[in-house]
């Protein structure tokens, strides 16, 4: 079974898929120097995996479904070797963080935050498989069986998001500088927006756990009141909603560091095509694990997100920098985690 329950003593540690392949391809027998300079990093994801919490998520089998199905299936099958502990979809977090706050805000639960560790890894999948697909991982519950059933569904235009994304960016850029807008005006219309979605956010949890959960619908709190007690919160403070500031965060980021770029070009396509994937391990891992690696394009982009919900910098190898110095500094965060 490729999961267990996270040790709450134990610190966590989120590797991103660049991270673990190089581990990965340490392994090889014909490894080139390049790749064997990995090897120590093989030796300590096992160590991770066995004596502390080697966090995954489904970005992860979102990934090695778009791989070659060799090479996927045999990293999965490593993975499926260890003891990993996963963290819910990004979605879900996102729904139980904001349903948390709306009933901490009615006086129904004291300030805490949501779990996001799953209990099981089929728990990952639970409402988005066919009875044919659950048949399957129930009677085989690997990592492995999830990629192959994620491979057989359609594309879904990752590679392709972030570089439209981009190009809608410099669309509304132009756009206001048309109009003529200032930046001062420009982020008082963010702002607003901001403030319209988080209202949302409020009002969508509060329907939903007026609909599920009887001890919220017998409170009889005053929508209007949650809703602004809501936005006040969040406005006030990054922490109340850890998933929710980090892909603002990194949003925001991208925006910034992005807006020299052209549009369309051949860079673009180049250095933001897997940023949707990047972000996706982002928004979970970053906001609740004590250790996180990324690439240096999503570090970026969080700027101090991690530092304001009190943890670490994210880790990121360097362009150019050897692999000894990457995983010196990875093994520094651990032990200080």
């Amino acid at each position: 079974m490729p999961a267990r329950c996270r040790r709450s003593e134990r610190p966590t540690v989120y590797l991103d898929q660049s991270t673990l392949s190089d581990a990965f391809s340490a392994m090889d027998a014909l490894a080139d120097d390049s790749r064997a300079a990995f090897q120590p990093l093989v030796t300590w994801v096992h160590e991770a995996a066995r004596e502390a919490n080697l966090c995954l998520s489904p970005a992860h089998i979102l990934e090695l479904s778009g791989w070659a199905h060799s090479d996927g299936d045999a990293m999965a099958a490593w993975l499926d070797g260890l003891d990993t502990v996963w963290l819910y979809p990004v979605q879900r977090l996102l729904q139980r963080e904001d349903e948390r706050l709306v009933r901490e805000i009615a006086g129904l639960d004291p300030p805490s935050r949501i779990e996001p560790f799953a209990p099981s890894f089929l728990s990952l999948f639970e409402g988005t498989w066919t009875p044919e697909q659950l048949a399957e991982a129930l009677a085989q519950p690997t990592i492995a069986t999830a990629v192959r059933q994620t491979r057989s569904r359609p594309t879904d235009g990752r590679r392709s998001y972030m570089p439209r994304l981009h190009a809608d960016i410099q669309r509304d850029r132009e756009r206001a500088g048309n109009d003529r807008l200032s930046d001062s005006c420009r982020r008082d219309v963010l702002k607003d927006k901001r403030r319209l979605a988080i209202r949302k956010k409020a009002n969508d949890a509060h329907l939903r756990l007026a609909a599920a959960d009887p001890d919220y619908a017998a409170a009889s709190a005053s929508r209007s009141n949650l809703v602004d007690g809501f936005v006040h919160r969040v406005v006030a403070d990054p922490a109340a909603l850890p998933v929710d500031t980090v892909v603002r965060t990194l949003f925001r980021g991208f925006e910034e560091v992005t807006a020299r770029r052209q549009p369309g070009s051949k860079r673009v396509q180049r250095d933001f095509g897997g940023s949707f994937d990047d972000f996706t391990h982002a928004a979970a891992g970053a906001a609740y694990c004590d250790v996180f690696t990324c690439d240096e394009v999503t570090a970026e982009c969080l700027g101090g997100a991690r530092e304001r919900l009190g943890l670490s910098p994210p880790l990121f190898r360097r362009r150019g920098e050897p692999a000894s110095c990457f995983i010196e500094r990875l093994f520094a965060a651990w032990e200080a985690a």
